[in-house]
This record gives C-alpha cells, sequence and structure tokens, in this order.
C-alpha cells in the first residue's frame, strides 16, 4: 500500500484558500532521523514503497507580509508510521476576537484580545468493505505560548477547554485571554506558538508569525533622541495615518528637528 505524503493547504482565519500560499509551501520529510522527501508548492506524492518508523515533517509557508514585517507558518508533526494510532493530532480552526465578539488580530491593550481555536485527534480506519471513516479522540497536552515578534522568547498562555462547543467536524474548542501578555514587541506584534500531543506520543507544533498586534506594548526602530527646543509637528499611528493627539494607544510623534519619538497613552 503507497502512502499519501501532502504538502497540506493552509487557509486564512476567514476560510479563504489562496495558491500564492501553497505555491511557496515547502515540505521537508525525516524517517526515522534520515532525510526522505523534500516537496514545494501544492503538490502531493506518491511513495513507491511503505515506511514504517518515525516520521518527522516541516512545513513551511513564508509567502506573508504582515504590516511590512517578514512572516511565515511553520508546522511541524511527528507520528509513528505503521502503528495503530499514526495520525498526528492537528487544528482545524484559529483566530483572535476583541471584547466586542468580532473577529480581529488588532488589540489596544492586552486584555481585550481572546485567542480561540479548534483541535483534535483524527483518526482515519478503513472497514472491510473498504469504507473510511474518522475516529475522533481528545488531546493530550494542549500548550499555548507567545513570544515577541521573531525573539524566539517563549511564555506559556493559559487556555482552558469549552465542553459545549464541542463540534464533532472540528474537534475540541479551546479559548484564551491575551491579558497575561507582557514586555515589548516591534510594533506590538507577537507570534503564536500551539503545541498539541495526542494519547500515542504523536504531535503538531505550529507557529504562526506574527500572530497578533498589541498597540500598548509596542517599540519601534524610530530613533526617540532629539534636541531639547524640538517641538512636535505631526503624529501617527503605527500604520502610518495621521492622528490628533487625543488618539489612544501607540503613536509615532515627529519633532521639528526631524527625529520622532514613541509615545503611549
Amino acid at each position: 500500500m503507497p502512502v499519501l505524503v501532502n504538502t497540506f493547504d493552509y487557509i486564512g482565519r476567514y476560510g479563504e484558500k489562496q495558491l500564492i500560499v501553497t505555491r511557496n509551501t515547502t515540505a521537508d520529510y525525516k524517517v526515522n532521523g534520515e532525510d526522505f522527501v523534500s516537496i514545494t508548492g501544492p503538490t502531493s506524492s506518491m511513495l513507491n514503497e511503505l515506511i514504517n518508523g518515525e516520521v518527522d515533517a516541516t512545513i513551511v509557508n513564508d509567502a506573508v507580509d504582515v504590516d511590512g514585517l517578514a512572516g511565515s507558518n511553520k508546522t511541524q508533526v511527528h507520528y509513528l508510521a505503521g502503528a495503530e494510532d499514526q495520525t498526528p493530532p492537528t487544528m482545524t480552526m484559529l483566530h483572535f476576537k476583541g471584547d466586542n465578539g468580532d473577529v480581529t488580530d488588532r488589540f489596544v491593550s492586552a486584555d481585550e484580545g481572546v485567542l480561540e481555536f479548534t483541535a483534535g485527534d483524527f483518526n482515519m480506519f478503513f472497514t472491510p468493505q473498504n469504507a473510511q471513516y474518522f475516529d475522533r479522540q481528545m488531546l493530550e497536552t494542549v500548550i499555548v505560548s507567545y513570544s515577541p515578534y521573531g525573539e524566539d522568547n517563549w511564555n506559556e498562555l493559559s487556555v482552558e477547554e469549552v465542553p459545549e462547543n464541542y463540534w464533532p467536524t472540528m474537534g475540541w474548542f479551546y479559548t484564551g485571554s491575551l491579558a497575561s501578555v507582557t514586555g515589548e514587541a516591534l510594533n506590538g506584534w507577537f507570534d503564536l506558538k500551539i503545541r498539541l500531543t495526542d494519547a500515542a506520543g504523536n504531535w503538531q507544533e505550529q507557529v504562526i508569525s506574527p500572530a497578533f498586534r498589541i498597540d500598548d506594548l509596542a517599540y519601534s526602530n524610530v530613533a526617540t533622541v532629539g534636541s531639547d527646543n524640538a517641538h512636535e509637528v505631526a503624529r501617527y499611528s503605527l500604520d502610518g495615518k495621521r492622528v490628533d493627539m487625543n488618539h489612544r494607544g501607540v503613536t509615532i510623534v515627529k519633532m521639528s528637528d526631524g527625529t520622532a519619538r514613541k509615545v503611549i497613552q
């Protein structure tokens, strides 16, 4: 029986699929620690031999630009091919919400943000008549962490499972507040990492960079030193729009001597 190796399809937070995403996706597979196959683009490969043993895959899409920052989605999976449970767990949905319930990944303060995602361990089986069906199992562990954009400095983010939101086709529902997020990040952007492990020891780890923005925790690369008699000439939001002095959050203030400074209010 041949083994089907997929590069996976990446979709946006609203369910949209973009060809540019899969065209720029690379997948590297190892079997028992040895390089096995590398795939680029939205293709699948049928391998002519049966794989048994530990399989490790790294799938990367780096065709991402967020507010001028280079972004990526990196997924690593580990599973034991040939075992009774040879399917790694997976996420099926992820988004952020504001305190008003709107889906967004941009917040003024950390306590406004909420993370929601669904995940599970979905194993495919075949009946004697060669019909296929999925068995669903709850995850053994779910670990969520965040880091300032590009810094690889991870801190755990607490999430909880909400039983009443379980949906058979999507899996188990998890949610967590961003209120505990601390530290400064470039332009307020943070990375997100989610690691899922099933009872058999198979796992998936996904890193989204950047994932969410918190204005109150932002710093910029703008110089903050100016002359003593310089005065303010303009004020801008982090996305470059001119604002007035009453603008809430992080703003960049341009001074009469050509320098700029960051202001948080």
